[in-house]
């Protein structure tokens, strides 16, 4: 027995001393570092690129779920989703041609998630402001379509300068539930797209970045020879680009007017004390304030009408950049000294156009003399007596002698007040089918043009149509008076 125990301690204590020979002899083989620096920079680079593959494994998992509720919401929504997609036209680039093949009606589960795919393919073009349309911008793009009550409006600026301060705020809701934004990264989910005249020659958002649902509106407050020889913009470029049309001309998809006679009488107070206080400050004769004199044919003329009035005796203050006296301001509230105000445009007989500064004047008080808009077309839009057409005079001197008759007269000047001692715009409008019996007067919507863009989205949207305007060139200038689109000189007409 005690041969045993002494046998089993010494087979330990061997065993033992034979472990820690083997530890010892896999230790020095293992070697340092700095002795074999580049296999040691081989194995951290490959730890490194585990980790990247692992981390892309996870990114792909995320965008997966992501994706698959993204495709849920499509299957879920594909009987709304075909109402949200029009015909855009046929030309258009591969791309834009991709997106319109897959673009039909989703009936079914197969369909619904072809367009998915269609999405998730051909929205990752980046554009200059947004990148790329990300999934969750196509969920947002699906969840927006189940809201058939809301319009999302984009209006497209990509330079500050090119706004104007009666532009709507951002964020502002229009009735019909629609809401301004001037947001670019709404690009993707916007069911409209507004973009202005002058911001033409800045940077868009072209086909690539559209979707056929969207509706791309032409909006332009600017009178087409401005546009073609001030601008230098022919609008060729643009033809089967926008669907609507916005401007001041009745016959635009979206009638959108510089200012509405329904405005006058809700903003200006009226009755014979209000009149009698707006007709006691008048101290002086009358003003031009100009500030954009480029050259135009219209421009000459309503120069040379000015020389002419003066020299008929009539006092003119002629104020801002295109005159003598650039550093002449008027003082705050002198404007309401003034009784007339020549609101000489520099375009001539363009359908439906009339400058800011005509309604300028009403709003302050003044009566207006008109020159560049056809009477017809002042009639149609503004209040009855209100103003004074140039073309109502065989001369300038008869127009001069009948102004300064008119400034001696207090009783005669206030008969082009009497529209708002009266205050009513039924009357108003019976006294002037009465003297101008073929006048189609404008109707009187109290909707901004904005409401009425939302509206008639609601309504394109309960009857599924779509629009698209062929030639924006065509309606803009081939469509427009000959007198407003010549380009030699011509004699204005009194």
């Amino acid at each position: 027995m005690k041969h045993s125990r002494e046998w089993l301690l010494f087979m330990a204590g061997l065993i033992t001393s034979f472990g820690c020979i083997l530890l010892w002899t896999g230790f020095a083989m293992i070697p340092v570092p700095h002795q074999i620096g580049p296999n040691m920079q081989g194995f951290e680079k490959a730890m490194q690129n585990r980790e990247k593959v692992t981390q892309s494994k996870i990114n792909i998992k995320l965008t997966n779920e992501v994706l698959s509720k993204t495709r849920l919401a499509v299957e879920r929504d594909a009987d709304l989703i075909k109402t949200k997609h029009r015909t855009y036209n046929s030309r258009t680039n591969s791309s834009s041609k991709g997106n319109r093949s897959s673009h039909k009606k989703a009936n079914s589960y197969q369909n619904a998630s072809k367009f998915y795919n269609n999405v998730k393919k051909n929205t990752g073009t980046k554009n200059a402001t947004n990148g790329v349309l990300s999934a969750k911008h196509s969920s947002r793009m699906v969840f927006n379509a189940s809201k058939k009550l809301i319009c999302s409006i984009l209006v497209w600026v990509d330079n500050e300068k090119r706004m104007d301060e009666e532009w709507p705020a951002e964020g502002l809701e229009l009735p019909g539930k629609c809401q301004i934004t001037y947001r670019h990264k709404a690009l993707h989910t916007a069911d409209i797209v507004v973009i202005h005249q002058r911001n033409l020659n800045g940077t868009l958002p072209w086909k690539h970045t559209r979707y056929d649902h969207q509706i791309f509106v032409w909006w332009s407050d600017q009178n087409p020879w401005y546009i073609k020889y001030i601008s230098n913009q022919s609008l060729t470029e643009y033809n089967n680009f926008f669907n609507w049309t916005m401007t001041y001309r009745r016959d635009s998809d979206v009638y959108f007017p510089l200012w509405r006679k329904s405005s006058l009488y809700s903003n200006l107070a009226g009755g014979r004390d209000n009149v009698r206080n707006v007709i006691d400050k008048k101290t002086k004769s009358a003003v031009w304030i100009l500030n954009n004199c480029k050259q135009s044919i219209a421009n000459k003329q309503r120069m040379r009408l000015a020389v002419q009035l003066v020299q008929g005796k009539l006092k003119v203050d002629f104020i801002g950049n295109c005159f003598f006296y650039k550093n002449k301001r008027l003082e705050r509230g002198e404007i309401f000294k003034y009784r007339f105000y020549l609101s000489f445009d520099d375009s001539f007989n363009c359908a439906d156009y009339i400058n800011h500064e005509f309604w300028l004047s009403l709003r302050s008080g003044i009566v207006p003399v008109v020159f560049g808009p056809s009477l017809e077309d002042v009639v149609n839009v503004a209040p009855y007596n209100s103003f004074i057409h140039v073309s109502q005079f065989a001369s300038p001197v008869q127009l001069a002698r009948y102004l300064l008759h008119l400034e001696n007269n207090v009783t005669a000047y206030r008969q082009y007040f009497r529209w708002r001692e009266l205050h009513s715009l039924d009357i108003d409008d019976e006294m002037i089918k009465l003297k101008y019996p073929k006048v189609r007067l404008v109707p009187h919507d109290t909707a901004s043009g904005w409401s009425r863009l939302c509206e008639k989205f609601r309504v394109t949207e309960a009857k599924q149509r779509s629009f698209v305007v062929k030639s924006l060139a065509e309606f803009v200038f081939e469509s427009e008076n000959a007198d407003c689109m010549k380009t030699k000189n011509k004699k204005p007409n009194v």
